[in-house]
């Protein structure tokens, strides 16, 4: 008895069927309010999105359109984020061992600038990549500052450290910030507050190797900035971040219009101890482990002219 077998015309128009299904029909908003507690249920984060669809341009992945998403930082700072379209993909980070890895791509995020996050990870081991398009940092809000930092930030990260062992991190940090305006902030510990600046350009490159985080590059501001300056040294890594010891120098310089800002006094006379009487600016150097980091602050260490 000769066995039946589908022609390939059947077998592709079947195929074709289920993907218009997949695609057009599929319930996908009762999905999303499953994957979505899911995913808050396992990370803290939030998602709220208007619409949902499987995205198959390039590696197959979920699309949503219409985005906002809270990612907590701490115990009550959360970071939020508005995009018109996101797009998540899940993929393989490593073969030996092997892991999972996530991807998250926010396009045409509400005030500019586009967001790529790569994240994978192993018993103790996590990869993380952050690249930046042109974002604009105002839509970066914290909600435990009072108000949001202004530029525009360009940047490309890739880390990758041990959770057991934070000295055996090993990667690259590099930013670029046009326009950086700071909002005025007060600092309760030393009694004072910090006033509006505008800084304009920040340029930044970190490299990690060998247990050692060094600021191959870190200087910003520039003419007609109120505040400009460069942090340079490195900070040597520990087993944990507490274990880890600084040995970096804060140059700082402030236009005459901060100098005379009233709302300056009290700072300015905090910073007078690490002031450079050749220069008029301020150098402060930090050469302690983490937990002497307050200790640096208050008692000044002598900076090289």
């Amino acid at each position: 008895m000769r066995k039946w077998a589908p022609k390939p015309t059947t077998i592709l128009l079947c195929l074709a069927l289920f993907l218009f299904f997949l695609i057009v029909r599929f319930p996908y908003r009762n999905l999303s309010g499953m994957l979505f507690s899911r995913i808050h249920k396992e990370s803290g984060i939030s998602i709220l999105a208007e619409d949902m669809y499987v995205s198959l341009l390039g590696w197959p992945g979920i699309g949503l359109r219409n985005v906002d998403v809270s990612i907590p930082l701490g115990t009550s700072t959360d970071l939020d984020l508005f995009s018109e379209r996101l797009i998540l993909r899940v993929g393989l980070g490593s073969l030996f061992p092997p892991s999972p890895s996530v991807s998250l791509s926010m396009k045409k995020l509400k005030k500019g600038g586009d967001l790529f996050i790569k994240f994978s990870q192993t018993a103790t081991k996590i990869d993380a990549s952050i690249e930046g398009d042109t974002v604009d940092l105002s839509q970066l809000r914290l909600s435990s500052f009072p108000s949001s930092v202004d530029g525009i930030l360009t940047a490309e990260t890739d880390i990758a450290t041990d959770t057991a062992d934070l000295a055996q991190t090993s990667g690259t940090i590099d930013l670029g910030i046009k326009k950086l305006k700071l909002p005025n902030f007060p600092i309760p510990a030393y009694g004072f507050v910090i006033p509006a600046m505008m800084v304009g350009p920040l340029r930044a490159k970190i490299r990690i190797r060998n247990g050692t985080m060094e600021l191959q590059t870190f200087q910003f501001g520039g003419d007609g900035s109120d505040l400009s300056g460069t942090l340079s040294g490195d900070i040597r890594l520990g087993q944990t971040f507490y274990n880890s010891a600084l040995n970096v120098t804060l140059k700082l310089n402030f236009s005459e219009q901060i100098k005379n800002n009233s709302q300056s006094i009290t700072m300015l006379s905090f910073l007078n101890s690490f002031k450079n009487e050749k220069t008029g600016g301020y150098a402060i150097k930090c050469s302690k482990s983490v937990p002497e980091l307050v200790n640096c602050l208050l008692v000044p260490e002598k900076v090289a002219d």
